[in-house]
């Protein structure tokens, strides 16, 4: 027994690591956190469109049937995991539970691939995978916020980082980390993806100097670029069509949070201002110095490059730490960066640079002789996230009161709704087929987003410019069949011009030609990637 357990250690670490992080799961229902209820009905909403027969849920059959288009901006790609688990019959809960084991037990896996790519040393490898799985913020977005979108990018951005080392320092011929990364990131967490844009820039910019030198490099980034548009080709372009296209706040509409209102005060960068809040986390910041205690003289030749990335990193990290405080001038680019909402945000993309750029340092202080101090800041690493870990279970995810069902309508600030919708009149207005011609009789059967109506004149008097507007809420992709004129009506509903004493008509979402080239680009790339990705693998 003793030696099959050290044989597979690494698998017991890996299954206690599990048990670890999601033995809150257990209990009855889930804890309310701050944006379960919209990421719950998201899901719930995904799978009544299918039911409907829309398998692509670009129109989410939800607000109350209004028809909202979250699908087009917020992408279902992961989400399609819950969605079947329910549709094949497992209750809603147990669904939406499965998909955070999933998350949890993914981030653990890529954070330990990408640990082990950069750092050749299994132990060191987990302990940085440990660091960065069980750090501060991401407990706090799994136990406080329910933030889905960012839980799923803290599980995909250490790809991201892997492909940036490969294309600067490693084998450029594994560009495609950085495709995968983006392209699922994307995917994932719409602000994310932009943010962790911004920081890729900046350290690619940094290098430029190397791509001068090493041509290859610079073709293998630019490579990854088109690559990855090409796959992401189905998402990308469908919502950037309906935001430049049509009226759509994707990030203001309904919200009234500016960064500059949410910044930390400098006194609670080092400690929470309150219990279990926005905070980088002891482990991480006591951990910062050791980039001191080494020499660049004294690191091994084969090692500079590692040495030279985890200071890039570990700068970097610093810089966006103290940049989420009201140190940063927020209030100057309020408007510019109010996507990103609330500047703690940032403390993701701080957590990802500093957890690996300390596991790079604890692998180059063990290589330096420096085992003992490693040995001790290992049980320093795993005694803090383990208590952060189990004091956040308890608290949030054990002790608060649990719920087995959430509203099914939610849907946050009302972003991804068309300009000017009124989301309030909405909630409260019967959604039924109208007309400006009160002689005008209506039948309609509504299913899902898609409404067949029937109208006859009962009068002799054909006022002109009749129309009939469906309580649909507009956006590009809406087709009439037979072809009538369809624009946008009161209250942002579809509005379709009719004539003649009698007639009728369907409205359904049939998608836009940039929609539908989109889904094609993205399977034939799909499809050749696949293929390079086998014979590489041969």
């Amino acid at each position: 027994m003793k030696k099959y357990v050290k044989k597979h250690w690494i698998f017991f670490v890996f299954l206690g690591m599990i048990l670890l992080g999601n033995g809150w799961l257990i209990v009855k229902g889930l804890p309310y956190q701050h944006d379960i209820g919209f990421h719950y009905a998201r899901m719930l909403s995904l799978v009544q469109t299918i039911r409907n027969g829309d398998f692509l849920a670009l129109i989410h059959d939800t607000f109350y049937g209004y028809g909202y288009g979250l699908g087009i901006f917020y992408g279902n790609f992961f989400f399609y995991i819950p969605a079947f688990l329910t549709l094949l019959g497992l209750p809603a809960m147990l669904s939406y539970k499965i998909f955070y084991l999933f998350i949890n037990i993914g981030t653990l896996f890529i954070a330990y691939h990408v640990s082990r790519k950069m750092i050749p040393n299994s132990k060191i490898a987990l302990l940085c995978t440990f660091l960065y799985t069980f750090s501060e913020y991401r407990l706090y977005d799994v136990f406080v916020r329910g933030a889905i979108g960012e839980t799923l990018s803290f599980m995909i951005a250490p790809l991201v980082l892997l492909g940036l080392y490969e294309i600067i320092y490693g084998d450029s011929k594994k560009w495609y980390y950085f495709t995968l990364g983006f392209v699922f990131l994307l995917v994932s967490h719409l602000i994310t993806t932009i943010v962790m844009a911004i920081f890729a820039s900046i350290l690619l910019l940094f290098h430029i100097p190397r791509f001068v030198k090493e041509k290859r490099r610079f073709y293998h980034l630019v490579l990854s670029g088109v690559v990855g548009v090409c796959l992401a080709a189905f998402f990308l372009f469908p919502m950037l069509e309906q935001y430049f296209c049509s009226s759509i706040s994707i990030f203001t509409q309904g919200s009234i949070y500016l960064p500059s209102g949410a910044a930390t005060p400098i006194r609670y960068l080092f400690l929470p201002g309150w219990f279990f809040s926005c905070y980088l986390g002891l482990s991480i910041l006591l951990l910062l110095p050791i980039r001191f205690l080494l020499s660049a003289k004294k690191v091994e030749k084969g090692d500079q490059k590692l040495l030279s990335f985890s200071t890039c990193l570990l700068i970097l990290g610093v810089l966006v730490w103290l940049s989420t405080s009201d140190l940063f001038p927020w209030t100057l680019v309020d408007h510019l960066l109010s996507f990103l909402q609330f500047p703690w945000r940032l403390l993701l993309f701080s957590t990802l640079f500093c957890s690996f750029a300390i596991g790079i340092n604890l692998f180059l202080l063990w290589k330096n002789g420096k085992q003992k101090l490693v040995k001790r800041l290992a049980i320093f690493i795993l005694l803090t996230c383990f208590f952060g870990n189990a004091l956040y279970s308890f608290q949030y995810g054990i002790r608060k009161e649990h719920y087995e069902s959430f509203p099914e309508n939610e849907i946050g600030n009302g972003e991804y709704l068309p300009s000017g919708t009124d989301q309030v009149l909405l909630q409260n207005l019967k959604p039924e087929v109208t007309s400006n011609n009160p002689n005008l009789e209506i039948h309609y059967e509504k299913v899902g987003t898609s409404i067949s109506v029937q109208y006859q004149n009962h009068s002799n008097d054909q006022k002109e410019d009749t129309y009939v507007e469906v309580p649909l809420l507009y956006y590009l992709g809406y087709q009439v069949e037979p072809t009538y004129h369809l624009t946008k009506g009161n209250h942002n509903f579809i509005r379709v011009y009719v004539d003649g004493k009698e007639g009728e008509f369907s409205v359904s979402y049939q998608k836009t030609m940039i929609q539908k080239i989109s889904y094609i680009v993205s399977t034939i790339s799909w499809g050749g990637f696949i293929i390079f990705m086998i014979k590489k693998e041969r």
